[in-house]
Parts: C-alpha cells; sequence; structure tokens
C-alpha cells in the first residue's frame, strides 16, 4: 500500500541548481498504521547509488524499520543527529 507522508528533520547541502530530492522503501513490523509515525534514526547506511542518492536504514520508538533508497540532484541530503520525523498525513 502507498500511503502520503510528511518528513522532517533532514539536511540539506544544496549544490548550484539543486532542487530536488525523490526517495523509496520498504517498511518492516508494522503492526498498524498509527506505529508508523514516529521518530526515526538512521540504524545502517548502505552503498551510495548513481546520481547521488543512497540507501539507509532507519527505526522508531514503535520498532518500525524502513530501509530507503533516496536520489537526489544536486542536493546532499542527511539526518539530523536527532533523528527524522515522519507522520502519515491525514
Amino acid at each position: 500500500m502507498k500511503y502520503p507522508i510528511s518528513v522532517s528533520g533532514l539536511s540539506a547541502g544544496a549544490s548550484a541548481g539543486a532542487t530536488s530530492v525523490t526517495a523509496s522503501g520498504s517498511v518492516y513490523n508494522l503492526a498498524k498504521v498509527e506505529d508508523f509515525d514516529g521518530n526515526y534514526t538512521a540504524v545502517a547506511t548502505g552503498a551510495t547509488v548513481g546520481g547521488g542518492g543512497g540507501v539507509v536504514t532507519m527505526r522508531n520508538q514503535n520498532g518500525v524499520v524502513i530501509d530507503s533508497v533516496s536520489t537526489t540532484q544536486g542536493l546532499k541530503v542527511s539526518l539530523d543527529s536527532a533523528g527524522v520525523k515522519i507522520k502519515v498525513k491525514k
């Protein structure tokens, strides 16, 4: 299933002409949709993918895990030290 989400707590360093980030991922340990909302911190980072993107695994306080793959155009995106807040839009 697909749900629209809001994300806050990303840091982005822009290069000239930089404007977009696209991400997708797989979600694990999600018993109910309400468990998705929370503060996610990185538990692992993976390889850099072509086009300046990367792979990161994050976990929230409810044990929900997201393996995300992002692609960027002219941006270097990183998680803030406090994590990333992610919520399902209602």
